[in-house]
């Protein structure tokens, strides 16, 4: 499943017209951790087609970073209805990601 590809300029008007919950990948292309994660959110994408997977460069996109206090990363940001829900920080395998999204009532 392809992810969408989020900027400042798309931001708002993605998460919050996204019928789905929307996890957010805030990440940057020389951070070694987002690398290996991005192979784990296709797949989760794929088995769980409710959920919408985004991604956000903190590079190209430094405001909504500021914005949503991102200091860390990677850092995933769930949004239901245009609403933060909860966010975790780091790479996690699959398994702990169902389990936290599940936490969230999301797969």
């Amino acid at each position: 499943m392809a992810h969408i590809e989020l900027t400042a300029e798309n931001f708002d008007a993605t998460v919050n017209n996204c019928p789905n919950p929307i996890l957010v990948d805030f990440y940057a292309t020389w951070c070694g951790p987002c690398k290996m994660l991005a192979p784990v959110l296709e797949e989760l994408g794929e088995k769980h087609p409710q959920l919408t997977i985004a991604k956000l460069d903190v590079d190209a996109a430094t405001p909504i970073a500021i914005r949503y206090q991102i200091s860390s990363i990677p850092a995933l940001l769930l949004f239901e209805n245009g609403q933060l829900v909860d966010r975790a920080l780091g790479y996690m395998p699959l398994a702990s990601l169902e389990r936290w999204l599940s936490q969230n009532h999301v797969v």
